[in-house]
């Protein structure tokens, strides 16, 4: 995420999963900025069913996570709140791994150490 907007990364060609590989997998590059969060997630995130068999997707996940940036909400918090959406869509039910990290560039200001 780049403010509101959505920012896809490159399109790089699909590889076998880390430590299965059988050669050197391809890398592909981009530029991050000051203030851009980057959201890594698992499949059981997009493909999560409803009781009904409605896949949480892309577009509820992309939605989701506008709308926390335009609300300032903090990173983890965020997170919290996906994953509590996500296991609410499977009736609190969870059949796949749902995995989310976000990374967030805050250059602008020095955060204390953990105590």
């Amino acid at each position: 995420m780049r403010g509101p907007a959505v920012v896809h990364p490159p399109h790089c060609p699909p590889v076998r999963p880390l430590g299965l590989q059988e050669s050197k997998p391809v890398c592909c590059e981009t530029r991050l900025e000051p203030g851009d969060r980057l959201l890594l997630y698992t499949d059981g995130i997009v493909e999560a069913r409803s009781p009904a068999g409605e896949f949480f997707g892309e577009d509820r996940l992309t939605g989701f996570i506008k709308a926390a940036v335009a609300a300032g909400e903090p990173a983890p918090e965020t997170v919290r709140r996906l994953l509590r959406r996500v296991l609410a869509h499977q009736a609190d039910q969870l059949k796949d791994d749902a995995s989310i990290v976000v990374f967030e560039w805050r250059s602008d200001r020095v955060q204390p150490a953990p105590t």
